[in-house]
């Protein structure tokens, strides 16, 4: 065989080694940003109501600009009696903070458990972690405050919504 071409295959097959594992994770991690749909038993957080449930780390810049965001749409709905605990008559909402994930005082410890079997089982580890009543989870920020509104805006009216027409 030609001396060249060896030398121009041995450096092709890595070459697409590396494109394709590239192009793998990269798709990979597009799609666990993504909104996915699914189906979650919300009751043992909440009975009877609409749950949305933020997952939150201290240390995570998009997770303060979600958080915000998160007040400022279900703020609309009810009011929030401590940093972690909302109040409606109409539905449930609850921030936990994965770096203190016992200062969430209002969840009961098996739903505080339960809460947290969802985030290990839906969010891959990324936070900000969403979960709109069991129906839609998203994981991952937003790069503007605008942006997030919009979205959580959107999937709680979603998700509102289909409560409203499946209970």
């Amino acid at each position: 065989m030609n001396k060249a071409f060896l030398f121009y295959l041995l450096l092709l097959i890595p070459l697409i080694l590396v494109l394709s594992i590239t192009y793998y994770y990269y798709f990979k991690f597009q799609n666990i940003l993504q909104v996915r749909n699914v189906s979650i038993n919300m009751s043992p957080i909440c009975k009877n109501k609409p749950v949305y449930l933020l997952f939150v780390a201290s240390n995570c810049k998009y997770c303060n600009e979600s958080y915000s965001a998160f007040l400022n749409v279900t703020s609309k709905y009810g009011d929030w009696l401590t940093k972690y605990e909302y109040i409606s008559l109409y539905t449930c909402a609850y921030v936990l903070n994965l770096s203190q994930p016992n200062s969430t005082s209002a969840l009961s410890s098996t739903a505080l458990k339960y809460s947290l079997n969802i985030f290990n089982n839906y969010s891959n580890g990324y936070v900000p972690f969403f979960v709109f009543n069991g129906k839609y989870v998203k994981s991952g920020g937003f790069l503007t405050f605008q942006e997030a509104v919009s979205f959580i805006s959107k999937y709680f009216n979603k998700s509102y919504s289909y409560f409203l027409n499946n209970s």
